[in-house]
């Protein structure tokens, strides 16, 4: 297994199984490896620290949270080159796209904490989708399937991959 240029926040792996994809600090910030052999592609750079990634459902894009602005970055897998997105209010934690990939939803700093593009983000026009109502004090957001870590004392859930929606836990 190759390794990585420091610490690793995020990993996915893609629909078919040929890629795995560590969102890192230190350049390139993101790592894409094929899994036949464990080697490491070339790919775009990020402009800095990837915090989290997302493969599409259908394995055309990969979505990569990190820190420096845009603080999204959203590559074709088929060339690996980077398609235009608008730039996040904050530095991108996470993301996730839903299960028919016709959303790509990103956790980050600074209000709304929440946004979710829809399927335009393949076009490089994508669609900022406003939440009229924010989660109610002492709810959480993730995208990282970590519900099971969340303290039972929290009122209300969102967690963008495994699709527990807002609710009592």
């Amino acid at each position: 297994t190759p390794t990585l240029p420091g610490i690793g926040y995020g990993c996915a792996f893609s629909p078919d199984g040929q890629y795995l994809a560590v969102a890192h600090e230190y350049s390139p910030y993101l790592t894409v490896i094929r899994t036949s052999d464990w080697t490491k592609l070339t790919t775009p750079t990020l402009p800095d620290t990837g915090r989290g990634c997302a493969f599409s459902p259908d394995g055309q894009f990969l979505a990569a949270a990190h820190y420096g602005s845009p603080y999204l970055t959203v590559i074709r897998t088929s060339d690996w080159t980077k398609i235009t997105t608008p730039t996040l209010p904050g530095i991108g934690y996470g993301c996730a796209f839903s299960p028919d990939g016709q959303f790509l939803a990103v956790v980050h700093y600074n209000s709304p904490r929440l946004t979710v593009f829809d399927g335009a983000y393949n076009t490089g026009a994508a669609h900022n989708i406003e939440f009229l109502t924010p989660p109610p004090a002492n709810s959480i957001i993730t995208a990282d399937y970590s519900v099971e870590y969340i303290p039972k004392t929290l009122n209300q859930v969102l967690d963008l991959q495994c699709g527990i929606k807002f609710g009592a836990l």
